[in-house]
């Protein structure tokens, strides 16, 4: 479910918060296909205090990021998920070995 993706990509990322930021969205992908779309409100350090929903965090993260948000408006999830997920088919976009793209980000 969108809930349950959301639960899983929302917390610990090792980014820069101020490009990150700047993003309309962040999209969850996994083996090239788009599972979810969530617009981010506000980026936290990974801390308990900041996300108590993560049973594992210690604080020793603290110097990664998370975010707190929602659902991407449903035009926006139709765009890039749709109802069972949609591969990416940018060549600028496929996978390379860091786990964070930052894609028009300015």
């Amino acid at each position: 479910s969108p809930e349950d993706i959301y639960r899983l990509v929302h917390y610990c990322w090792r980014i820069n918060k101020a490009r990150a930021e700047r993003a309309d969205y962040v999209l969850a992908v996994l083996r090239g296909v788009v599972l979810g779309a969530y617009k981010a409100d506000e980026w936290l350090p990974a801390t308990p205090e900041n996300f108590p929903d993560i049973p594992y965090a210690d604080g020793s993260e603290a110097h990664r990021f998370g975010f707190r948000g929602e659902k991407a408006p449903a035009d926006v999830w139709d765009m890039y998920v749709g109802q069972h997920g949609k591969r990416i088919t940018q060549p600028e976009l496929r996978h390379d070995q860091y786990p964070i793209r930052y894609w028009r980000c300015f």
